[in-house]
């Protein structure tokens, strides 16, 4: 009898000990699940923020492309612009020469014409007659 009841005893144990291991092996797969949820979450977030490092990448490079094009038409424009406020301060230079060389000429012809004709008539002649007779002897 005793031997029954420490036999009972002992299958009572196991038994214990097996609803356990069911529990616990029950446990183990909730959380391997609940692992393999966690680890297909974080692999497709991975992949999702690869992606947007891929796009952002891409775009990045594109604006940089556009500011190096930016950049690069801006010298050339400031170049460009360089060039044409020199090629036009040259030509105002030679234009202030030209007209100082005009109004020495336009001097050096009243000068003479007060000469030929006398002070008497360059007081009576207006300067539009002054004019016509200057086109006249330029003929």
């Amino acid at each position: 009898m005793f031997h029954c009841l420490l036999r009972s005893s002992f299958l009572l144990q196991v038994s214990q000990l097996v609803e356990q291991n069911a529990m616990l092996s029950q446990k183990v797969d909730r959380a391997a699940g609940s692992h393999s949820d966690l680890a297909a979450d974080h692999v497709a977030s991975q992949k999702k923020y690869e992606a947007k490092i891929e796009s952002l990448t891409k775009k990045l490079r594109t604006l940089e492309e556009t500011r190096m094009m930016e950049t690069s038409a801006l010298d050339s424009s400031t170049t460009e612009l360089g060039a044409t406020i020199d090629d036009l301060s040259l030509r105002l230079r030679k234009s202030e020469e030209a007209n100082q060389n005009l109004q020495v000429y336009i001097d050096h012809l009243k000068k003479s014409y007060q000469t030929v004709f006398g002070a008497e008539h360059a007081s009576q002649s207006s300067p539009s007659s002054l004019s016509l007779s200057q086109a006249q002897k330029q003929e």
